[in-house]
């Protein structure tokens, strides 16, 4: 039986990757700050079922079923401002970026199908924080594959200077 889900809230996914300390909690309010950026998220779920698939512990049609349904889930959960960190020291919270009066806006939006149409209509970003996803990319082009995908790829290098430079 194969699951397929028509409507396709989160069209356009960029996957913000790379090890813990690579500074993207610096980039990522960056790219939220953009115009056509939905809020980023990290979310582990990507990763575990990625893993799974690459290990054959899951089909491919599960794998595309979960992690699309999951991919619109949060972009519908953020327009609405469910599921949002507000811990104020939290580096991940919208406190560390530029979103904190937006979300406190949206937590008075009433949900529905006007908050589908919106999310359609303004056709934003979805930027998922990932440790690491990068080597499964090509697994993730399978799963998303009627959607559009970026990466953008966070490496640090350290001298002997012990120096931290971003490439």
């Amino acid at each position: 039986m194969q699951f397929i889900r028509k409507k396709k809230l989160a069209q356009k996914i960029l996957f913000l990757d790379g090890l813990s300390g690579s500074g993207k909690s610096l980039v990522g309010p960056i790219i939220t700050s953009l115009k056509k950026s939905e809020y980023w998220v990290y979310d582990h779920l990507f990763e575990e079922i990625v893993v799974l698939l690459a290990n054959n512990k899951i089909d491919l049609n599960s794998a595309q079923s979960l992690l699309r349904i999951h991919a619109d889930m949060n972009i519908y959960n953020l327009t609405i401002g469910r599921n949002v960190n507000f811990r104020p020291n939290d580096h991940s919270g919208v406190d560390y970026g530029v979103m904190r009066k937006e979300f406190n806006k949206r937590l008075l939006i009433k949900d529905g199908d006007q908050i589908s149409k919106k999310i359609l209509k303004e056709n934003l970003w979805l930027p998922i924080m990932s440790h690491n996803i990068l080597i499964y990319s090509n697994y993730l082009k399978k799963i998303f594959s009627d959607r559009n995908i970026f990466f953008i790829s966070m490496i640090f290098l350290f001298s002997k200077s012990a120096s931290m430079k971003c490439i």
